[in-house]
């Protein structure tokens, strides 16, 4: 399915090898991921996401290496 102006994809349209999606989903839940040996920091964002159609994906969104 080809991206056409203002349309969307759905988490159903997702897999290997798509090289460009445009979502449009809501986030439902968010929580940080810690590290099992330092539980004050956090190494990631952790994302539910869900779309117009109520399929859900999780995504991460992972902190920049200091």
């Amino acid at each position: 399915m080809a991206v056409v102006s203002g349309k969307f994809h759905m988490v159903k349209d997702i897999f290997e090898g798509k090289d460009f999606l445009r979502l449009k989903v809501r986030v439902v839940r968010m929580w940080k991921s810690c590290s099992k040996n330092e539980l004050d920091k956090s190494f990631a964002i952790e994302l539910a996401l869900v779309d117009t159609e109520g399929e859900r994906i999780q995504a991460s969104i992972r902190k920049p290496s200091q």
